[in-house]
């Protein structure tokens, strides 16, 4: 894979460390960012990750790297107050959601592992994907200047 900065190798091998260590996906992608950024995310919210794994629980949604880095742009660029406007936010995710897609060819889970849950080649596939969810991400940040906020 190729990088345009070193955070962007950082966080892919961090993302896919965490996953081969036996997070899930999401979880993997949002706590390298959590980590590797120094976000304030106290350990008990790195918590709110787990259910989205394969898909929201197996159920073969949306990815859970991809809802893991929506997570992690929700801690950079998300609201605090009823009162913040939206649409930052919805863009952010809605433009994210497009490089995902056109970086791995669909948002689902069920669609971008073929694979059997558990078999060698479904853990590669996902590894492979978490690693480059993050990767994605770090670029999609440092191109939109989101942790200078």
């Amino acid at each position: 894979m190729n990088f345009s900065s070193e955070q962007q190798k950082i966080m892919y091998e961090a993302a896919g460390n965490l996953y081969n260590a036996g997070f899930n996906c999401a979880e993997a992608v949002f706590r390298a960012f959590c980590e590797h950024l120094s976000l304030d995310v106290p350990k008990d919210a790195l918590r709110v990750a787990a259910g989205f794994g394969g898909g929201m629980s197996s159920a073969e949604g949306y990815c859970g790297a991809l809802t893991g880095g929506i997570m992690v742009l929700g801690i950079l660029a998300g609201r605090t107050e009823p009162t913040q406007d939206k649409k930052p936010m919805k863009e952010l995710t809605k433009d994210f959601l497009q490089e995902f897609k056109a970086r791995f060819g669909d948002l689902s889970c069920g669609c971008l592992n073929k694979y059997e849950n558990g078999t060698p080649e479904q853990k590669k596939n996902c590894h492979a994907i978490t690693a480059g969810a993050a990767a994605l991400l770090m670029r999609f940040i440092e191109d939109r200047q989101l942790l200078r906020r």
